[in-house]
């Protein structure tokens, strides 16, 4: 795959073999994006937090380093509460976002993907995409 910087002053490539992994750091910290209220306007609605990430990732599972993540209106009726009914209030605090992309930081025990290892880029839907690792 081809990683691209485009600014209006230049174009710059930076062509990446197949075989040389992209490896992110991971740090013993990271920062997400929590819902504690429910509301429409989604920076009230919203807080940036924290959190310890266990490093211990556990069997079966991926973690993954967000590089983008996609924003919609789903985003906002989903911090609005309009997706849960009458229980709306007692789902909260939880973790905002549903898509981003990024690349594989680790892997789990027993995790047996073809073609896919640590460095290796993934799409992924997910709540809580809205986070530097998940």
């Amino acid at each position: 795959y081809l990683l691209k910087y485009t600014s209006l002053e230049k174009e710059v490539s930076y062509p990446v073999e197949a075989t040389q992994a992209v490896i992110p750091d991971i740090p013993k910290e990271f920062k997400k994006l929590v819902v504690h209220s429910l509301d429409i306007n989604f920076r009230i609605a919203t807080k940036l937090v924290s959190t310890t990430l266990g490093l211990r990732i556990k069997e079966g599972h991926i973690l993954v380093k967000y590089i983008y993540a996609g924003v919609n209106a789903s985003d906002i009726n989903h911090s609005a509460g309009y997706y849960f009914g009458k229980e709306a209030h007692s789902s909260l605090p939880f973790d905002a976002g549903f898509e981003g992309v990024g690349i594989i930081a680790a892997l789990g025990e027993g995790v047996k993907i073809p073609n896919v290892s640590v460095g290796s880029p993934v799409g992924v839907i997910l709540v809580g995409a809205f986070a530097e690792f998940a």
